[in-house]
């Protein structure tokens, strides 16, 4: 697999790629805990990463908006000491 591949496309890949993790496992195969608690491990990984994505993301946009807001107040305050 390149290293050059795109944030989606790894995202897809690894998903694919937990997805195939038992597929070829069914109650015959004495691993198949191992392996079915692997893929829940691996679930619960890429969960978490994207639940922490969403939450840095809303932080991020609601820093960049209270930045905006205190950029407004600052020119409304240097305006107001030109008119003083």
């Amino acid at each position: 697999m390149s290293d050059n591949l795109s944030l989606a496309d790894r995202a897809v890949h690894a998903l694919a790629l937990v997805q195939a993790m038992d597929a070829e496992i069914n109650n015959d195969h004495p691993e198949r805990h191992v392996i079915r608690a692997m893929k829940r491990a691996a679930e619960a990984a890429i969960g978490s990463a994207l639940r922490q994505a969403v939450e840095l993301a809303y932080m991020a946009r609601d820093a960049s908006k209270l930045c905006d807001e205190v950029r407004a107040e600052e020119v409304k305050r240097c305006l107001a000491d030109l008119n003083a």
